[in-house]
């Protein structure tokens, strides 16, 4: 009978041991789960900039009246597309810069009309 005892002290005492040893790897990996998410939003902030020069770039040089392709349109809808979807998933406002999609798609709609007379 002392035996029973002695293996369901052991037994306790084994299941706490791993109940602690959760509880660490638990924050373990809360942390590293924070560490990339920071991560993954810097690279987004980062990326959002970079790809919000170049569409401002591009639809600043429309302004200008700087004549581009449909390749380079296209290139930039792809861009834009990759713009957006990082704003969506970070909750972010876009305001101002729809303007700036607006005349670009224009250009682009005027390009189409050209091409097709």
């Amino acid at each position: 009978m002392d035996i029973i005892i002695t293996i369901g002290a052991y037994i306790t005492a084994i299941g706490t041991i791993i109940g602690a040893i959760n509880k660490l790897l638990d924050k373990k990996l809360e942390k590293v789960y924070n560490t990339i998410e920071n991560h993954e939003k810097k690279r987004d902030d980062r990326d959002r900039k970079k790809l919000r020069f170049q569409i401002v770039s591009f639809a600043s040089s429309l302004h200008q009246g700087e004549i581009r392709t449909r390749d380079e349109y296209e290139a930039m809808f792809e861009l834009i597309n990759i713009y957006e979807s990082i704003i969506e998933q970070r909750n972010l406002k876009n305001n101002y810069f729809e303007e700036e999609l607006k005349y670009i798609q224009k250009c682009y709609e005027s390009l189409d009309k050209s091409y097709n007379k």
